[in-house]
């Protein structure tokens, strides 16, 4: 599954600024994210999961890529590793 796919399945009906509202994110964030300009963060990631729950591995496979840990993930939204710990917990 890709990035694209992704947030098409869990789009439904909505539209970008909706799916963004619902995950509390800005419509420029999600749109930046679906054109490559940004990474999408531990914090993006855990906005989907919460928002999306039986999508969980889906999500995961998809944002976290294996080669990445979620220190490094966290990086992408400047966050340190400890705070990582605290937000992925």
């Amino acid at each position: 599954m890709t990035l694209d796919e992704l947030v098409k399945s869990c789009q439904g009906n909505r539209t970008k600024t909706e799916l963004a509202a619902y995950l509390g994110l800005s419509r420029s964030t999600l749109v930046k994210i679906l054109n490559g300009e940004r990474k999408p963060g531990l914090k993006v990631m855990n906005a989907f999961i919460a928002a999306f729950p039986d999508k969980h591995g889906d999500i995961v496979s998809v944002i976290l890529p294996r080669n990445e840990s979620i220190s490094t993930l966290a990086r992408t939204d400047g966050m340190q590793p400890a705070e990582a710990k605290e937000v992925g917990a």
